[in-house]
């Protein structure tokens, strides 16, 4: 199974960079950088896993700044974060944390306690680091 990751991730390498030669910031190609993501973060590579998180994250913001889209991208951004440990430094994470937040909020609205109640997972992982942005 792993070795279909690494053939996978290998494949999604070469789609990506075929994208970024384009030129062209299209939301549409957001799901190649989304998939690449995911396939790195499976593998433990967590750098590789956030900056193809983080390129969706650009294109699926290419045309409209906040959706469930992008929420959702940002929401995976700080998950692997999270399942990262030490691997990610605080500041980074709670970088990651805000911006999640800000998606969330700007998508569904500015309810205290929404993000926890509809991210319950994630925010037990975040409460047991400690305080961080909106804690």
């Amino acid at each position: 199974k792993r070795k279909a990751s690494q053939a996978a991730l290998k494949e999604l390498a070469e789609l990506t960079n075929r994208c970024d030669d384009l030129g062209v910031s299209d939301p549409s190609l957001a799901e190649v950088f989304k998939d690449f993501g995911i396939v790195a973060g499976r593998l433990g590579d967590v750098d590789l896993a956030l900056q193809g998180l983080a390129r969706a994250v650009e294109l699926a913001t290419a045309r409209e700044r906040y959706s469930v889209i992008s929420c959702v991208l940002a929401l995976r951004m700080l998950h692997v974060a999270c399942l990262a440990g030490g691997d990610v430094d605080g500041a980074l994470r709670g970088g990651l944390e805000a911006v999640a937040r800000k998606h969330f909020r700007m998508v569904y609205g500015e309810w205290p306690g929404a993000f926890e109640a509809m991210n319950p997972q994630l925010a037990q992982r975040l409460a047991a680091r400690g305080p961080g942005p909106g804690l």
